[in-house]
């Protein structure tokens, strides 16, 4: 596992730049095309977080990196709901744009106002449709860019920051199966993070 854990610190250090090129574009594309809602978030925010505890990646420019390629990616699925999103609600019966969940991000949206967006980032599906329907209910640019930056600078510092932490501690340094498990488990914190904001303000 050392071994695994030391060749993939050494790929990353010999393609710094073109790894956060490639951090930008899965962020910008996960929260950006609906369809592309697979690509991992969450884990690959943490891990990256991870890695810059250990010197391969600088940690403030994933700061920035991730900031700015979310806060691209709503802005991209908002002209999208605003340019074509009623076509695409009527016309796709995927998984992902299907009734129930264009349904329940509407009642999201319903119930929290423009404070969906940021909290949305906590919350699986619901993020992925969010900028998307926020342009369909042509919410005001202005409004939806702040909002929308807000969450994503929250959301980003928030997982690269657990990720860095979790880089410098021994245990995980020395286990890589650890640091990969805890990774596949980040998107469940996301969903943690929701309920307690939302226990917070007395949401039901």
């Amino acid at each position: 596992m050392k071994e695994a854990a030391f060749e993939i610190t050494q790929l990353i250090s010999n393609y710094g730049n073109m790894v956060y090129l490639l951090i930008f574009l899965t962020i910008a594309c996960e929260t950006g095309l609906i369809f592309a809602a697979f690509l991992p978030g969450d884990s690959l925010v943490f891990a990256s977080g991870a890695l810059a505890a250990s010197g391969v990646l600088d940690i403030w420019i994933l700061y920035l990196v991730v900031s700015i390629a979310s806060i691209v990616g709503n802005c991209l699925s908002y002209l999208i709901g605003v340019l074509v999103g009623e076509k695409l609600i009527i016309k796709c019966h995927g998984k992902l744009l299907n009734k129930e969940n264009v349904e329940k991000t509407h009642l999201f949206f319903q119930k929290y106002g423009a404070l969906a967006l940021p909290l949305s980032r906590f919350m699986p599906i619901v993020r992925s449709l969010a900028p998307f329907m926020a342009g369909v209910g042509e919410m005001s640019f202005f409004k939806f860019l702040i909002f929308n930056s807000i969450g994503s600078v929250i959301w980003g510092s928030f997982f690269l920051t657990a990720g860095y932490f979790a880089g410098n501690i021994k245990l995980l340094q020395n286990n890589f199966w650890i640091m990969t498990l805890v990774s596949l488990l980040i998107p469940f914190v996301s969903v943690a993070v929701f309920f307690v904001v939302k226990k917070f303000r007395g949401g039901k």
